[in-house]
């Protein structure tokens, strides 16, 4: 059985993250072995580096404006970023997350298609930054929903 795209879509997520990798325009690595996981996460594995959780956030098959026979499916993936606090401010921490989804930004819109022959688009739908975050973990965190958009044949 073939994979489905949202398993191809998270695969590709997934290794688009771990590409960041603090090199050339970015801030932040995320490219060691398991700092990147597929799962939601209340907390973060590790305080000492970043780190980021990647899962499905929805779906939805849109057929208005497409052909007959066709649809388009916009599958919304979450990304929750951590990065290391240092002894500044919360301000500092803010500007520090603001980085990491800069880093993110970066990736994604390098290759818009992830690498996925079925995906159109991916855009940065929304994006919630908290600089000193008690609830997960007190690391600096930020919450990115990417929403893909992929056109498929028949019903799945």
């Amino acid at each position: 059985m073939a994979d489905s795209t949202v398993r191809s879509i998270l695969d590709a997520v997934v290794s688009t993250v771990a590409g960041i990798d603090g090199t050339g325009s970015y801030t932040f690595d995320l490219s060691a072995s398991g700092a990147v996981r597929r799962g939601r996460a209340a907390t973060p594995w590790t305080t000492n580096a970043p780190c980021a959780a990647v899962w499905t956030a929805g779906s939805e098959e849109i057929t208005e404006g497409v052909a007959i026979g066709w649809y388009r499916e916009e599958t919304l993936v979450g990304v929750q970023l951590w990065v290391p606090g240092t002894d500044a401010s919360s301000t500092e921490h803010s500007a520090q997350v603001a980085d990491a989804v800069a880093d993110l930004k970066a990736a994604v819109r390098a290759d818009t298609s992830l690498g996925v022959s079925d995906v159109m688009d991916t855009l940065v739908d929304e994006v919630e930054y908290e600089g000193d975050d008690v609830q997960h973990g007190g690391m600096p965190t930020a919450t990115v929903i990417l929403r893909t958009r992929h056109y498929t044949t028949g019903r799945s």
